[in-house]
């Protein structure tokens, strides 16, 4: 009895859970189909269903009869495709920086022996606990001196400064959990440390760089202010920041945003329905040894 209701108490749990998770996002998706005066109504349930802000986002022509256009709240819209397609080049290119890079530094932690170890480890964990917005007015004045500010593989480069530590700490975690019995049978074959770590460390440790890669792209995609700082036109700005200027001073228009919020969102979320056994499986291992 007593297992049959904890068992109970975890399905309660999780279905809780899954209402908060599903709730907010299915409202999302209503409002980006609801006219803008069924949204305003008192009616929590709608009546009147459109898909006047779809045609609006693929074509960039105004919709006729769902509402007054602001100029902030369809300037966001023209200006989505670009933003889609920032948010991809940026995203893509942090998280090949980040994977490379923790997968070496992370290793390195993990096998390697040399002085100073422990001290380089922890200062890489320090250096995450500071604020990122501390050192957000620096990194700006640092780049503008620089005529690097408003640029891609800049604000790639920022990311994959913030984010890293993180990945090398999961992937450190997970290579740990690798027996070292198995590169020492490979060495003793004759297989040279290189091979050894293309040819089975790397194999071995595919959830747990799946789980890393997956966790650095969904960073990059949410992130708001960095990209807002360090971008100044629609040639560099992402969908967060497309998002955030969505909301006019005169008036908001809810349909387009939630279009926004549902489009900008299609990728995180194919991606982690396709890659959730990696996800779990690498997350969950990454955290059994320190």
């Amino acid at each position: 009895m007593k297992i049959k209701k904890e068992r109970i108490l975890i399905y309660i749990v999780a279905f809780l859970f899954l209402l908060y998770i599903i709730v907010p996002y299915a409202w999302i998706v209503l409002t980006s189909i609801r006219t803008d005066a069924d949204i305003m109504s008192e009616s929590l349930l709608p009546r009147e269903f459109t898909l006047a802000y779809y045609e609006a986002l693929i074509t960039g022509i105004p919709p006729p009869g769902v509402g007054v256009v602001g100029s902030s709240t369809f300037v966001a819209i023209k200006n989505f495709p670009y933003a889609l397609r920032n948010s991809i080049i940026v995203a893509t290119l942090t998280t090949l920086i980040c994977t490379i890079a923790a997968s070496f530094s992370g290793y390195t932690f993990a096998r390697m022996k040399f002085f100073g170890k422990k001290v380089f480890f922890n200062l890489v964990l320090v250096s995450r606990m500071i604020p990122g917005l501390i050192i957000l007015i620096p990194i700006f004045i640092i780049f503008r001196q620089l005529n690097l500010d408003n640029n891609l593989f800049t604000l790639a480069l920022t990311y994959s400064a913030l984010i890293l530590p993180i990945d090398i700490w999961l992937l450190r975690s997970y290579f740990m959990l690798i027996p070292p019995e198995i590169e020492e049978a490979a060495l003793i074959e004759g297989c040279s440390k290189a091979k050894v770590i293309y040819k089975i460390i790397l194999p071995l440790s595919l959830p747990g760089l799946i789980a890393v890669s997956v966790y650095t792209f969904m960073s990059c995609w949410n992130e708001l202010f960095f990209a807002l700082i360090l971008t100044h036109d629609i040639e560099t700005q992402t969908i967060p920041v497309i998002a955030a200027m969505a909301v006019g001073e005169f008036g908001t228009q809810f349909g387009y945003l939630g279009v926004i919020t549902v489009v900008g969102t299609i990728i995180p979320v194919v991606i982690a329905l396709i890659l959730q056994k990696y996800i779990i499986s690498g997350l969950t291992l990454g955290w059994g040894k320190r």
